[in-house]
């Protein structure tokens, strides 16, 4: 087993996590807290790929 700590510092990684998380249920609201509890997340590049996701769901929401 490594020593070495997850990290979550990109934004393919964050946004791998995240799809994974919300797959398995977790609410986007809580996927800051879900992703620090497995390792170390740049939050704030958490919170544009948050972003961007809430904005291409509410336009694909307006286009549909």
């Amino acid at each position: 087993m490594s020593n070495h700590p997850i990290r979550f510092e990109t934004r393919d990684a964050i946004n791998a996590a995240i799809a994974a998380l919300v797959e398995r249920g977790v609410m986007l609201d809580e996927v800051d807290v879900e992703l620090s509890k497995i390792g170390v997340v740049d939050l704030d590049m958490c919170v544009e790929c948050l972003n961007a996701i809430i904005a291409r769901a509410n336009n694909q929401r307006l286009a549909a």
